[in-house]
């Protein structure tokens, strides 16, 4: 079994493929890491996108639950705990929907001391509006002025924070 003797200008033909699929294989790879990287950073500028949705909806959220406490203010002193009841239940509700939303801890313990507040504001006013007899408002409307503040320090605190995030911003 005679082998074919390789003549020059085939193995100048077979280097040079091998110098060929060795090129396109780095080009390859590079287009790879390319392709990893720009996923990456698509996938951040998605996160970012997403908190950055989440903070505007989260304080667009809290403007309003200030403005609503407003309301509610208005039914304790009116002794209108019918109503109260119903608000205390949508402003719960809204602050836990805010809270869900917030990776922050300590923004999150003041909503969930607000939501507890608003639970026993609602007991209260339950009892009160059960009972048919004359309840001051003043001690709601305290508790209700405080929560508010707090409320709302936690929206500026959120804004600043949205602020500062896009100042980063390449």
């Amino acid at each position: 079994m005679d082998a074919a003797p390789i003549s020059a200008a085939g193995l100048a033909v077979g280097i040079l493929g091998l110098l060929v699929s060795l090129c396109g294989f780095a080009v390859a790879i590079t287009q790879i890491k390319r392709a990893r990287s720009a996923a990456e950073a698509a996938a951040q500028a998605a996160r970012d996108a997403r908190q950055t949705m989440m903070r505007v909806a989260s304080v667009s959220d809290l403007s309003q639950i200030v403005i609503q406490i407003d309301l509610l203010k208005e039914m304790y002193s009116a002794q209108d705990f019918g109503r109260a009841v119903d608000r205390c239940i949508l402003l719960r509700r809204l602050l836990t929907d805010v809270m869900a939303r917030l990776p922050d801890p300590e923004h999150r313990a003041v909503l969930y001391n607000a939501i507890m507040q608003l639970q026993r504001l609602e007991v209260a006013a339950n009892g009160a509006s059960d009972e048919q007899t004359p309840v001051s408002g003043e001690r709601f409307i305290s508790v209700l002025v405080a929560m508010q503040q707090a409320l709302d320090e936690v929206r500026a605190k959120i804004e600043l924070e949205a602020s500062d995030a896009r100042s980063e911003e390449p």
